[in-house]
């Protein structure tokens, strides 16, 4: 009876800890991914994730696939786009951001905006050019039209 007690307590200590664990796991998410997929008709799968990588710090990756039309053999490509950003999270604006210009000299911007119900991604980068000091920048849309898979 004693050893049935035991356990009871036990078992109620260790579930009072994965709650406290899970409720803080969720203030960070794990992953977020956000897609296109126009592969029957004309185009490509867009697929980007936001993935933590540990406290308030997260990679973002860029997978396509598509089809050739030519030789209609299928293509997949998975670029990481930064890793160890610092991001922030509204109702219609993310942005993840790592700047390391003092460093290297680059600044790596991720950017999602949502309008009624899809998401646009555009990822920019700066940095200064080592040999002229000119300052140099380049923004390039990653997608449109993006649905966040839940």
């Amino acid at each position: 009876m004693k050893s049935i007690a035991l356990f009871v307590t036990l078992s109620s200590v260790a579930a009072c800890g994965i709650s406290q664990n899970t409720t803080h796991l969720n203030n960070f998410f794990q992953t977020r991914v956000f897609s296109k997929d126009k592969r029957p008709v004309d185009g490509a799968l867009t697929q980007i994730t936001i993935t933590n990588v540990g406290g308030k710090k997260y990679d973002v990756s860029l997978f396509t696939a598509l089809v050739d039309r030519q030789t209609g053999k299928p293509s997949e490509s998975l670029e990481i786009l930064c890793t160890s950003l610092d991001c922030t999270f509204a109702n219609t604006i993310i942005l993840c951001e790592k700047d390391d210009r003092p460093v290297d000299g680059v600044l790596t911007e991720v950017k999602l905006v949502k309008d009624a119900s899809t998401w646009t991604a555009t990822v920019r980068t700066a940095l200064v050019n080592r040999q002229t000091g000119e300052p140099g920048e380049e923004t390039k849309e990653l997608g449109s039209g993006l649905v966040e898979k839940k």
